[in-house]
């Protein structure tokens, strides 16, 4: 038979536990070690090995290996020792900083992981999902992830989404009753849970039947995988851009072929002139660039309380221009406290702070008290929620808008223990999301008492209550104020009473401040709360969300527009009220058919939509897990603040990126510049492979990691500031162009007038001033716009150190009998280092004109 075919009480003592103790800790403990982790099936780990053997999978490391063959071919043996020395050092950098970045994102990623409520020795406790065994009893609530295939013991308004398995998009309700029929299917089993499916609503205990591979889940689809694996991020631009180069190498190859054919060049010279060109135009560092910018970025954001969860997020991060934000929890703290409460049409203050219980209901009559009394031990008896003092703090337990109820019941001195003798309960329905309103009703004798609380205009509308409730809801919500309402109905079902409840939302710290640097840098903040429209514009004044001019949208207005209208409507939309998940979908769907970029934050069950819609899916830490999954970062502390961090974070990261990628390709199109002009004009070639892979992973290599460390630039930069979103943009094309040109103009002349003494001495002289010029290129490259002279290198401590190791390298390599045999170079004097510093300082002149000529057109 299957667990669906048993009773609650066979399949209980069939795995040997209890609903109200669950199991021992030891044995726990034994079916850990006797089922194994709850895990479906995961890729292969990637081994050290791997990841080194996969620094060679690239057409530019093709490149190198094919010119070490033709250089061997030569005679050239050192040449050839070299350069595959240097591809092998390179991709032990590689595999390093790889495999440092991929620790770093397992680390973030464990922080991810969800945990599964358990009873265990009669405790409720949190326990990683991988630790669910068979026989555990599961406590399940609204917004959960079922960690592991369970029998249903209880049941309460249960509803769980199961489209993972069965694909369809409806909640399918769930009771604990025993089902007769046989060979139902898992989308038929009522009384049944399946790993991997959300509850969308309701509460449930169940006992665990099945993990890992033997739930439903694991045994149709073995290569599901729980977690990504860690990308390269950008991994398809980078490749795009790799294989540019090769062909650009080979393009150039060529043509170099054609014209030395046409010059009668000799076969190996032409050759050798090939080789020097394909080496040049390789930039050897651009993978490791790569890899060390963005993990380094990515371990900045986590530091920041940011972590991201799918990698090419930081391409989203670094494009975003809208930002979509819940109200409660990201722009207020989600404590609530109720301020003013309005009844037998009379309104009184409320003192206390918090979810201390202290205070008092300010100058309120006898009658009106005594009614308030009553009206609250009601309202009081039918939440959930409540305070509760641990290490001498009040802490909440469940909704914190109920929790702010049960505060105010707790200041007029009412105790759930004294209700609960005094009235029967016949039943407590939970807050339903579509009535907008929770239900419940006592007994107290012979009288009968039912309870209703929640949105007042629909509590006025269902309830056909006397309109002057929602006329005072109106006037309360007007005040910026989140109002609730109660309704009494008492004996022959008879309205008894009914009040309002006014909480005030405590905004959190900095708001503002985070609010006009968002704005600054050109992102539009819109707000999203299921608050009243007045209530929520209120608030949106308040932190500068919204202003005079700005439109607010409801979720009812929402509901009758088609796409084409709400896309009209939502261009000069700040807030939007009275929205639900499903609304926020349309919201996201109408912006990026707008051409927005847009980041949303979510925490609900049914944010999960919208989340994936988005371009940027934030989640909220405190969320339910399904928010979390469906999102590409998670917040640890829900601060709006964090979001702002995470994005100019995410800029800076592909700023740097773009940086790097400038600096590389200035260097390398100088070198092939070099090389061709040479050719043509029939000069000898002013660099062999050798020096010129040195040049490439000496220092190229040494600067790229220097660079990849530079510190962002403070604040959130604008959206103009990255120009485009392709790696290599046409105002970075410009500035190769100028920085090479200046290099060529610099070299070749000087490597002519040496070249005569000989041809050692020449080459030795270009190798210098080339080596130098890419230093200042370092310097250049920090700022789009800044000097080089107001961007100081001693805020980059590895950039300091990278001149200090790069001069010593490379006096070694001209000044030394070793460097002079590997690269082919003999000693300079000290006359001739100084030509070659004072010439190479016209790659920063050339550079500041340009900076200088932005600054006045940006100031025009």
């Amino acid at each position: 038979m299957n667990y669906y075919q048993k009773s609650t009480r066979d399949v209980l003592d069939e795995l040997s536990t209890s609903q109200d103790g669950g199991l021992s800790y030891d044995q726990a403990a034994s079916r850990l070690r006797t089922f194994g982790s709850n895990i479906l099936a995961s890729k292969k780990k990637e081994t050290l090995a791997d990841i080194f053997l996969r620094q060679f999978k690239s057409p530019l490391i093709y490149i190198l290996i094919f010119a070490a063959i033709l250089v061997s071919f030569f005679g050239k043996a050192i040449d050839a020792i070299v350069i595959i020395l240097v591809i092998t050092i390179n991709a032990v950098v590689g595999t390093i900083q790889e495999g440092k970045a991929k620790n770093s994102l397992e680390k973030l990623q464990s922080l991810t992981r969800h945990k599964a409520l358990v009873r265990r020795d009669s405790e409720e406790i949190l326990v990683s999902s991988e630790e669910v065994v068979p026989g555990d009893i599961l406590i399940i609530h609204e917004g959960d992830r079922i960690s592991a295939d369970s029998r249903i013991i209880i049941a309460e308004s249960l509803k769980v989404d199961e489209s993972v398995l069965t694909g369809e998009a409806y909640a399918v309700e769930k009771t604990s009753g025993t089902q007769e029929k046989q060979n139902l299917t898992v989308g038929d089993q009522k009384n049944m849970l399946f790993t991997g499916t959300n509850v969308v609503s309701g509460y449930a205990e169940a006992v665990v039947v099945a993990t890992g591979f033997n739930s439903e889940l694991g045994k149709i689809s073995k290569g599901l995988l729980e977690t990504s694996n860690v990308p390269l991020p950008l991994a398809k631009k980078v490749t795009q851009l790799t294989h540019f180069v090769a062909k650009a190498a080979i393009g150039v190859s060529i043509f170099v072929l054609i014209v030395g054919f046409v010059r009668g060049m000799e076969l190996s010279e032409i050759l050798t002139s090939v080789i020097g060109l394909t080496v040049s135009i390789v930039p050897e560092g651009l993978p490791v660039a790569v890899t060390i910018v963005l993990a380094k970025g990515v371990w900045r954001m986590a530091k920041a309380k940011a972590i991201v969860r799918q990698m090419a997020a930081v391409e989203a991060m670094g494009n975003a221009d809208t930002l979509l934000v819940d109200k409660t929890g990201t722009i207020t703290t989600g404590k609530m406290v109720i301020r003013k409460i309005l009844i037998n049409e009379k309104a009184y203050e409320v003192t206390g702070e918090g979810y201390k219980p202290k205070g008092i209901v300010k100058e309120i009559n006898q009658k009106d008290e005594h009614l308030l009394k009553k009206i609250m031990g009601l309202t009081y008896l039918s939440l959930k929620a409540d305070v509760v003092k641990l290490d001498g703090r009040w802490k909440p337990t469940g909704d914190p808008t109920e929790v702010a109820v049960a505060v105010l019941a707790r200041k007029v001195s009412l105790k759930k223990v004294v209700l609960e003798k005094e009235y029967k309960t016949i039943k407590v329905s939970p807050f339903d999301s579509k009535k907008r309103y929770i239900e419940a009703e006592f007994e107290k004798g012979e009288e009968i008492w039912k309870v209703y609380i929640g949105a007042p205009e629909f509590l006025s509308r269902d309830l056909k209550i006397d309109h002057n409730l929602s006329s005072n809801y109106h006037h309360l919500a007007q005040e910026g104020l989140r109002v609730i309402g109660v309704a009494i109905f008492g004996p022959k079902k008879k309205l008894f009473s009914y009040a309002l409840l006014a909480i005030d939302e405590e905004i959190r710290k900095n708001v503002e401040k985070s609010i006009e640097e968002a704005k600054a840098a050109d992102f539009k903040v819109a707000m999203i709360t299921g608050d009243f429209e007045e209530t929520a514009k209120t608030i949106a004044k308040k932190v500068g969300i919204f202003k005079d001019g700005d439109e607010v949208l409801t979720g009812k207005v929402i509901e009758n527009l088609t796409m084409e209208q709400l896309r009209e409507k939502v261009r000069n939309v700040t807030v939007f009220a009275r929205i639900s998940p499903v609304h926020k979908l349309k919201i996201v769907n109408a912006l990026n058919k707008n051409g927005r970029i847009t980041a949303m934050t979510g925490d609900g069950v049914n944010d999960g939509p919208a989340l994936q819609a988005a371009s940027l899916g934030i989640g909220l830490g405190s969320g339910t897990q399904v928010a979390k999954d469906a999102s590409d970062i998670i917040l640890t502390n829900d601060n709006f603040k964090t979001i702002v961090a995470a994005i100019a974070e995410g800029r800076a990261i592909y700023l740097t990126l773009k940086k790097v990628i400038l600096y590389l390709f200035s260097t390398t199109v100088g070198e092939v510049l070099a090389i061709t002009l040479s050719i043509l004009i029939g000069l000898p070639l002013p660099l062999v492979a050798v020096q010129i892979i040195w040049l490439n992973f000496v220092t190229d290599g040494f600067f790229v990691v220097a660079l990849a460390q530079d510190p962002p630039e403070s604040g959130l930069m604008s959206k103009g500031e990255l120009r485009s979103d392709a790696l290599v943009d046409p105002e970075m094309v410009k500035r190769v162009i100028l920085m090479s040109t200046t290099m060529i103009l610099v070299t070749l002349p000087i490597f002519y007038v040496y070249q005569k003494s000989g041809i050692v001495e020449g080459r030795s002289m270009a190798l210098l001033i080339l080596a130098v010029t890419q230093w200042f290129n370092a310097l250049n490259v920090r700022s789009k716009t800044k000097s080089v002279f107001q961007t100081p290198i001693f805020n980059n401590h590895y950039l300091t150190g990278t001149f200090v190791i790069v001069f010593i390298l490379q006096f070694l390599a001209l000044q030394t009998p070793v460097g002079n045999q590997l690269l082919h170079t003999s000693p300079l004097t000290l006359t001739d280092w100084a030509i070659a510093f004072l010439a190479s300082t016209a790659v920063i002149i050339t550079e500041e004109i340009r900076k200088l000529s932005s600054r006045s057109r940006t100031r025009n």
